[in-house]
């Protein structure tokens, strides 16, 4: 432990002398603890639970802001049990929650003397935040406070990108950033000073390009972080960017930690403090959505703890509880089956470090002290091979009939440095070569193993007027020649209606000049069923390349996505 102190002490030093800023003790040990947690669970729940239609419904919905505040008179959650949530969140194997203290509509979900637009002006009254404070700490679980930075609802807030849609909302505005700073200061000190969290979420800072980002608008983010810092709480801020020096914990949504392949393309992994990745239980959605039935199961949100973990970062899981205040039925047979894993392989994620070895997104690695943790994550994978000391090391993997979940290999290493090993023509050996959308790079996600990522042919941001419909291609060198007998293609998920390939086409070269189509897919029930699909060839080939040309899409469309395209 004291080692890893040294390191942290070291890596954040080396930053803070370069800008000025060096961490306290206190601060680094802090950071230290929260990276040990490695999983917590979001709640996104707020006054848009009424409506049942997401944290965006204000904006989504286009309403009327008057209208939609007159909620305000009918918001009386009954149902609402801060013991059962920090329960169910501990049962799950989380060590922590973060809620929406405040979301981006401004209602806020403790009685705050700074702004009457709270619980106290509701039916319910009850301060929520003050009862889940004392839940988390009767169930031994750690709280932490989300806190929109932009507001829909104040008149003094500047009209930033998310207010674009809406000339009445802007004429009603009288921009006074001094006043609606001096409002969130006040919240936060509340915030601070009521309930105790470990750290302050941000989010909403990309409504306005700050001036040490290159754009006009001055957020003051130094006052804001110097008075958290102030009560000993860390600093997290989901900017989608590098973070700052004083930006204790880095934020990627619904990215894994340095892969870029949705909102953090270009923002780094750095190793000088703790990371997370916070994503969903139900696809696509943050806050509760009445039509939206859809579940992670246990497995697959094992799945993003475990390569979260072997990022060296956490994941904090979403769920958006109901307007009653309840936790979807559902959503609780997911966490008891997470905290069922947890049961026997917490081990193998509480307090560990990256472990630097992988295969793709199927196989991926934590390590605590002496031992590497190998996590066997796709139930195709069978054994794994890496290198230690240098030296040509197989594990297998003993899973029993029908499991689908993360099988967890406890490998001793007996003081011996374990090192990636890319067997010829193996995925991480994998290149994108070439592919015919305009948004470069992009391809790349169709090849990394996460179903999640995926390659679209659209640029973004997206282009109505130009169009980019089938066929759509992107060419992969494999590194070496390889035999191919297949191909497997996993469409776009189930949230995502539109643009499903139902048609495509495989290429294979030696040289990448000479090509010849070695098979082809047809799909009629694609849009039913999203499962991986497997076309045999009906010879094997051995080639370096192959391109992957997309020739349709249900329902016929101007734009598609794949999920992911591998090798049999």
């Amino acid at each position: 432990m004291k080692r890893l102190v040294t390191v942290l002490l070291f890596a954040a030093v080396a930053v803070g002398t370069f800008a000025g800023y060096e961490p306290e003790k206190w601060n680094l040990e802090a950071r230290e603890k929260f990276a040990a947690h490695r999983y917590g669970v979001f709640i996104v729940w707020g006054l848009y639970a009424n409506y049942a239609q997401g944290e965006w419904y204000l904006h989504s919905g286009k309403l009327d802001r008057d209208a939609y505040e007159r909620m305000v008179d009918g918001f009386y959650p009954s149902k609402y049990d801060a013991r059962e949530w920090a329960r169910i969140v501990r049962r799950s194997g989380a060590k922590y929650i973060t809620i929406t203290a405040r979301h981006h509509d401004g209602f806020a979900l403790w009685p705050s003397k700074v702004d009457d637009y709270n619980i106290k002006s509701t039916p319910f009254k009850r301060d929520i935040l003050g009862e889940l404070a004392e839940a988390c700490r009767a169930e031994g679980v750690e709280l932490s406070l989300y806190y929109s930075l932009l507001d829909w609802h104040r008149a003094d807030y500047t009209p930033g990108r998310s207010w674009l849609r809406s000339d009445v909302w802007r004429a009603k505005q009288k921009p006074d950033y001094a006043s609606y700073k001096r409002y969130m200061m006040g919240q936060i000190t509340e915030l601070l000073d009521n309930y105790h969290p470990i750290n302050i979420w941000f989010d909403g800072e990309w409504d306005h390009l700050d001036k040490d980002r290159g754009g006009t608008f001055d957020w003051e983010f130094d006052d804001i972080f110097d008075l958290i810092h102030s009560r000993k709480a860390l600093v997290a801020n989901n900017n989608h960017r590098a973070p700052r020096p004083k930006e204790d914990i880095q934020l990627f949504e619904r990215d894994l930690p340095g892969e870029g392949t949705m909102f953090s393309k270009n923002q780094p992994l750095l190793d000088d403090r703790p990371a997370e990745q916070c994503d969903v239980i139900q696809y696509g959605v943050w806050g509760y959505k009445i039509g939206q039935n859809k579940f992670r199961p246990p497995e697959e949100c094992v799945a993003l703890i475990a390569r979260a973990a072997s990022k060296g970062a956490n994941l904090l899981l979403n769920i958006g509880p109901d307007g009653s205040g309840q936790i979807p039925a559902k959503a609780v047979e997911v966490f008891e089956g997470i905290g069922k894993w947890f049961e026997k392989n917490g081990d193998s994620i509480y307090g560990t470090k990256a472990g630097g070895v992988s295969l793709g997104g199927r196989v991926v690695s934590t390590r605590k002290d002496d031992t590497l943790f190998i996590h066997f994550i796709d139930p195709d994978v069978k054994e794994f091979t890496f290198l230690l000391d240098g030296k040509k090391t197989t594990v297998k993997c003993a899973r029993a009939k029908g499991d689908t979940f993360d099988v967890v290999v406890r490998f001793p290493l007996g003081g011996k440095t374990p090192s990636q090993y890319v067997e010829p023509g193996a995925h991480d050996m994998w290149k994108v070569v070439g592919e015919t959308c305009r948004n470069p790079g992009n391809a790349r996600s169709a090849i990394d193993g996460n179903k999640e990522s995926l390659w679209h042919s659209h640029p973004e941001p997206l282009d109505k007027n130009n169009p980019l419909p089938p066929p759509q291609s992107f060419t992969v060198d494999c590194g070496a020649v390889r035999e191919m007998r297949g191909f497997k293609y996993t469409p776009r998920p189930e949230n995502c209606s539109v643009g499903v390939v139902d048609k495509c086409e495989f290429w294979v070269s030696l040289d990448g000049k000479a090509w010849t189509k070695a098979g082809e897919g047809s799909f009629p029930d694609v849009l039913e069923s999203r499962k991986t699909r497997e076309v045999t060839f009906a010879n094997p080939v051995k080639a370096r390349y192959f391109r992957f040309v997309a020739t349709h899409a249900l329902p016929v469309n101007d734009r598609l996505a794949v999920a992911e395209v591998d090798l049999m």
